[in-house]
């Protein structure tokens, strides 16, 4: 009854320890997988860090160029703030010279009726007459800057209009990296999240291992003891049944021995009355020889 009990016993330590051995190498495929999963998700990682600092060097550059347009563009808005200016005095002093050439014409046109009559003052007018000229040439040289000041002012105008567009578009560059460089460190961070998790798992995991493990071991010792307590109940039962048959066996071992004492007294008779045969033999024969020995004489 204790082996059929004890059988049973081995028999359910024996399935709860290949269940667990399944369970161990569940667990050993999971965390394959999972290192597998840990191994990409580093490697996205690394590309979104790699990425994100692609998107911060492109923004300190952009940043530099928007700064360095600016500077342009604040030099150039000075540069056609002086031009203009220098337009509106230009312009000033035309309309002023205009005003004083037209007065000095219409002066030498009065005293021309005169001029035979005071010399001395025809002398002064036509020197005033002279002086129209050279203001007309003065107002030509004038509008000549004045034209070279617009042109200067719209090739600035174009290239700060160029350079705002520039800053308007690092700016805007500027904007969609600040957008983008977030959802990358975004991304970036939900990936160690994922690794921290996966590693905890990880961990939670070769913790049940090692439970596993120690369990099995545990199992095999239990099952190696009940092993070998079957065994010794097994060597108790065969020598119980060994003394039982030698206690049955008692009284036929008695009646063998008093047999075999028997025979042996028998054959001690035997023997002694062989040995009495073989004497009364040899008379027998002494006795014939002696006969013949007679009957020749």
């Amino acid at each position: 009854m204790f082996g059929l009990s004890l059988n049973a016993t081995i028999d359910k330590l024996e399935a709860h320890r290949e269940a667990s051995l399944l369970q161990y190498q569940q667990c050993l495929s999971t965390i394959s997988d999972l290192e597998s999963f840990i191994s990409r998700s580093q490697e996205d990682s690394s590309k979104a860090d790699k990425e994100a600092e692609d998107w911060r060097e492109e923004l300190r550059q952009l940043r530099g160029e928007k700064e360095l347009g600016l500077e342009k563009y604040m030099v150039a808005l000075g540069k056609i703030d002086n031009f203009d200016n220098e337009l509106l005095l230009a312009e000033d002093d035309a309309i002023r010279a205009n005003e004083r050439a037209d007065s000095r014409e219409g002066s030498c046109s009065s005293d021309a009726g005169s001029g035979k009559i005071y010399n001395s003052e025809g002398k002064g007018l036509e020197e005033s007459c002279d002086s129209p000229m050279a203001s007309e040439s003065t107002i030509l040289a004038k509008r000549a800057t004045i034209h070279l000041l617009r042109e200067v002012s719209n090739c600035t105008r174009e290239e700060s209009e160029e350079q705002l567009g520039k800053a308007v578009n690092a700016k805007f560059e500027t904007f969609i990296s600040r957008k983008c460089v977030p959802d990358l460190e975004d991304k970036n961070f939900s990936s160690l999240n994922k690794c921290e998790k996966v590693l905890e798992a990880l961990k939670l995991l070769e913790k049940l291992i090692s439970e596993l493990e120690n369990e099995i071991l545990e199992q095999q010792e239990e099952s190696s003891l009940y092993k070998a307590l079957d065994e010794n109940q097994k060597l108790i039962i065969k020598k119980s049944v060994v003394v039982t048959l030698l206690d049955q066996l008692k009284p036929e071992r008695a009646d063998l021995k008093n047999v075999i004492n028997a025979l042996t007294q028998d054959f001690r008779v035997g023997n002694e009355q062989i040995s009495s045969l073989l004497r009364d033999m040899q008379k027998l024969l002494k006795s014939n020889e002696e006969l013949i020995l007679g009957v020749g004489e």
